[in-house]
C-alpha cells in the first residue's frame, strides 16, 4: 500500500518550451492632425488678450462650420477642433523693463475628413501652420489587430504542433499565453513644423496650398507563451 501511494504521488516530469509568433501588416495612416498658430503683440496686456480671444473665435466659428458638414458627411471623428495652448507674457528692454505685451494662441484640427481640415488650415489667417502629422486611426489600428491576432494565434499552434512533433510526443497543451500588438512608424519625413520665427514671417495666402500626404505604419500582434 505504501508503495502504490508514492508511486501516485509522482508525476511524470513537465516538458515545456517557449516559444514565439508575430504576425505583421503595413496599414495607410488615415487620421491627420494639425496645429496652427497665432501670434500678436501689443502695449497692454488685457487689450492684447481681448484681440487673441477675438481672433481665436472667429477662427472656431469658421472652423466649427466645416466640422459640422464634415460630420454630418462622416461621421463624428471625420474632423474634431479644439484650442491648444494660449498666454501672454512680457517682453523687457534692457533696463528691465516691460516693453511690450506678447500674446499666442493655438488651434487643433484633426481627424478622418483629410480635404475639410485641409481646407480650414489654409483658410483661417491669421492663423498659420505650425505643425502637421498622420497617424493610424483608433478604429483601423483595432481592426488590424483583431485580424493579427487570429493569425499570430495561428502561427503559434503551428510552431507548437511542429516543436512537439521534433521531440517524439504525440499532442501538447498550452501553457501561459501573453498577446501583445505594437505600431510602429515607417521610416519617413512624416510632419512639417515651424521656428517662431518662421511662423511669425509667413503670411497666410487666401486659398493657400497646404498638401499633405499619409504615409504607412507597420501594426503587428505578437503571442509568446509555454
Amino acid at each position: 500500500t505504501a508503495s502504490w501511494a508514492q508511486a501516485q504521488s509522482v508525476e511524470p516530469p513537465s516538458r515545456e518550451v517557449q516559444l514565439q509568433a508575430q504576425a505583421r501588416v503595413e496599414v495607410s495612416e488615415d487620421w491627420l492632425q494639425m496645429r496652427l498658430s497665432f501670434r500678436a503683440t501689443g502695449s497692454q496686456a488685457d487689450v492684447l488678450q481681448r484681440n487673441i480671444n477675438t481672433e481665436v473665435g472667429a477662427a472656431l466659428k469658421k472652423a466649427n462650420q466645416v466640422m459640422a458638414k464634415a460630420q454630418a458627411a462622416g461621421g463624428a471623428l471625420a474632423m474634431r477642433v479644439r484650442t491648444g495652448g494660449s498666454g501672454v507674457y512680457p517682453n523687457y528692454d534692457k533696463n528691465g523693463r516691460i516693453d511690450r505685451w506678447a500674446g499666442h494662441a493655438e488651434l487643433v484640427l484633426e481627424g478622418l475628413d483629410i480635404a475639410s481640415i485641409q481646407q480650414v488650415a489654409a483658410n483661417i489667417a491669421p492663423f498659420v501652420l505650425a505643425s502637421s502629422g498622420f497617424n493610424v486611426s483608433p478604429a483601423v489600428k483595432n481592426k488590424t489587430e483583431s485580424k493579427l491576432m487570429l493569425e499570430a494565434i495561428a502561427a503559434f499552434r503551428a510552431k507548437a504542433q511542429a516543436a512537439t512533433k521534433a521531440f517524439g510526443y504525440a499532442s501538447f497543451e498550452v501553457g501561459q499565453v501573453s498577446v501583445s500588438g505594437n505600431a510602429s512608424v515607417a521610416p519617413q519625413v512624416r510632419s512639417m513644423a515651424r521656428s517662431a520665427m518662421q511662423l511669425d514671417a509667413m503670411v497666410s495666402a487666401e486659398h493657400a496650398s497646404l498638401d499633405v500626404q499619409p504615409g504607412w505604419q507597420s501594426v503587428s500582434v505578437t503571442v509568446g507563451g509555454t
